[in-house]
Formats: structure tokens, C-alpha cells, sequence
């Protein structure tokens, strides 16, 4: 965190009207979707495209039928989070992108606060709001955090935030909380609602599809940070029902898309010795989650042995394979959430 933007607003601000396009990811979610269309009838809004993971509960014909003007992207087997937000903003053309999950809905005036922001601070890439439960008090396990390190990633994959949520490692965000009325840059505002200039996403090549459900917003942003400053607008509260999707996993299967982004993620944008702490840290949790479940739950210990496999390709600088081993078209298609 650091400085607060700059508030005045520029000589050559354009008027907002029609200027985002507004993008999400949906798979069995049929009522949630469409509330989260319904929050994003703003006049900000040029368009709105919901991209349809492989649902079998008819939820692209319900928003085609309540909904005739968004545009759905329905695919027929599913794919990773970064792939199909990347389809979805294809189908636009506005100077801005607007990434939501499907479980936040934009309280009315959120996405003007936002659009006005990023257009009076022109140093700015992408500007997040303040998630919220319903009676609009902060969630702050989704304030704003700082770019994770391999120190950070340790202490995460070994526990440390379930038992210790306000460590030094980890829990800056909580030990030193933003207050919620002051603009102020960030590294990492919460990726689960998140706008962005298109011009600079298209600059860094979009989202990278090598990421699947975790991870690949803390990746983008820091691509975007080549460019300009991300800011935290707490004055524009956007509601979040949090954990919908993980809910529907269970230990091994949310596992697996957690280690997978750690592995891409410390590949990406950690040093050699950086990269074999967080191996060696995965290696070891996962060989004991493996052990703890051999007999109760054989699928589940051959997610973690899966696990283990990619600390070590990581660990000798190998790319990183799927770890739940099945293929695209037996997986169930979820949403996202935003990474810790």
C-alpha cells in the first residue's frame, strides 16, 4: 500500500456513460447469474458478456430468456478461469473491462465510483472495490493485499492464516487495515471485482491461460503494474456472497487448484531459490495430506501425490501439469474466487 491517488479529476475526463464492457464466468449458478446481471444495469455499462461453463442447469438459457441483451459465450466443456474471461472480453470493444465474479453484486453508484477513479487518475491500470456483506460492512478477509512473496506462500500453504490470521507474514492486511473512505494504491486489490483499461490488458496479452482457478488475478495485476498503479476505491462497495464456489469442492479437489496456481504463480514470478522453498513447503504438505487420506480416500491422496509431482517439476524448473488428473471434459465446471 502506499500513497493516496490523486482525486481531482482531469481536464480530458470523458463522459462515463456506455464506456465498460462487464465480464464474468458462470457454471451451475443459474439464480446467482442472473443477479449479477440485474446489479450491472448501470449506464456505465456498454455491454455485458457471461461466459457459461459447460452449466447443465439451464443457466445460459435463463439469462438468453430474462436477458436478451447480454451476450452468452455457452461452452460446451469447460475451462480454466483466466481462458475464459480471456473469450469473454474478446466480444467487446470499450475502453474498459469490468471482471466480476458471479457471486458480487454491485451496490447502485459502485461502478461510476470506480469508472471515475481510475479516469481522473491517469498513472492508474485497474482500480478494485470494497467487498461487502449485505449490510455493507467490509469482508476483510478481501482487503487489499500486498504481491505475495515465497515467504508469504509458505506460511499459507503450511496454515498459518487459519490459526494465526493476524501474523506478520501474512496478515498484514489485517494487522494495518485501509480504512474504507481513502482511494490508495495497492498491489493487489481484490481480484473478484476488478476494473481494468483494456488498452494495457491487451498491452500485457490478457489473462494467462496457463492458470486454471486461483492465482491468475494476482498474476495479471502484477503484469499490469509494468504500466501503472492498481488502486483500492473502498467508496465504491460491491456485495460478495463468498466461498459459493468452493463450497462445491471438496478438500483434495479445492487443493488442487490452489497448489496449481501456487506452482504457476512462484514459476512465473519468483527467483530459482524463491521457487525451492515453496516446493520443498509443498512437497511436504502434500506427502502428508497423501499419507492422511491413502486409505479413506484414495482419490483424494492421488491429488495430493499429483501435488507432490509438481513440486518437484517446479523445483527442477519443469512446466507445470494439471493435479487433479482429470481431463477438461470430465470436470466439473466452477466459478472463481479471488485469491489469497
Amino acid at each position: 500500500m502506499s500513497a493516496r491517488a490523486d482525486p481531482r479529476a482531469t481536464p480530458d475526463r470523458v463522459e462515463a456513460l456506455g464506456l465498460i464492457d462487464a465480464v464474468f464466468l458462470t457454471c451451475n449458478s443459474r439464480d446467482q447469474a442472473l443477479e449479477c446481471i440485474a446489479h450491472l444495469r448501470e449506464p456505465e455499462i456498454a455491454s455485458v458478456v457471461v461466459v457459461d461453463n459447460a452449466s447443465t442447469d439451464g443457466t445460459a438459457e435463463a439469462i438468453r430468456a430474462v436477458h436478451p441483451d447480454v451476450t452468452v459465450l455457452a461452452l460446451d466443456v469447460s475451462t480454466g478461469l483466466a481462458a475464459a474471461l480471456n473469450r469473454g472480453a474478446e466480444l467487446g470493444e470499450a475502453p474498459f473491462v469490468l471482471y466480476v465474479n458471479d457471486d458480487v453484486f454491485a451496490v447502485p453508484g459502485s461502478i461510476r465510483v470506480l469508472l471515475e477513479t481510475l479516469q481522473c487518475n491517469e498513472d492508474a491500470v485497474a482500480a478494485g472495490g470494497r467487498l461487502v456483506e449485505r449490510d455493507l460492512t467490509t469482508q476483510d478477509r478481501y482487503r487489499p493485499r500486498a504481491f505475495p512473496s515465497p515467504v508469504t506462500v509458505v506460511g499459507r500453504l503450511l496454515g498459518l492464516e487459519r490459526v494465526w490470521p493476524r501474523n506478520p507474514w501474512t496478515g498484514e492486511h489485517l494487522r494495518q487495515m485501509l480504512d474504507d473512505r481513502t482511494t490508495v494504491t495497492v498491489d493487489q486489490p481484490a481480484g473478484a471485482c476488478m476494473l481494468v483499461r483494456r488498452s494495457v490488458v491487451d498491452r500485457v496479452g490478457g489473462w494467462d491461460e496457463r492458470y486454471w482457478f486461483w492465482y491468475e488475478d494476482v498474476d495479471l495485476l502484477r503484469r499490469l503494474a509494468q504500466y501503472g498503479v492498481s488502486l483500492y476505491v473502498p467508496a465504491a462497495p460491491f456485495r460478495h456472497v463468498g466461498g459459493a464456489t468452493a463450497r462445491r469442492l471438496n478438500a483434495p479437489q479445492g487443493h488442487a487448484r490452489y497448489f496449481h496456481g501456487v506452482l504457476q504463480y512462484s514459476r512465473t514470478h519468483f527467483s530459482r531459490s524463491g521457487r525451492a522453498v515453496v516446493a520443498l513447503a509443498m512437497l511436504l504438505t502434500s506427502l502428508c495430506r497423501a499419507v492422511l487420506r491413502a486409505r479413506a480416500d484414495r482419490e483424494g491422496a492421488r491429488i495430493y501425490l499429483r501435488a507432490a509431482s509438481g513440486a518437484v517439476a517446479l523445483l527442477c524448473g519443469r512446466e507445470i501439469g494439471r493435479l487433479d488428473g482429470v481431463t477438461s471434459k470430465q470436470e466439473p465446471g466452477v466459478g472463481f474466487g479471488t485469491s489469497p
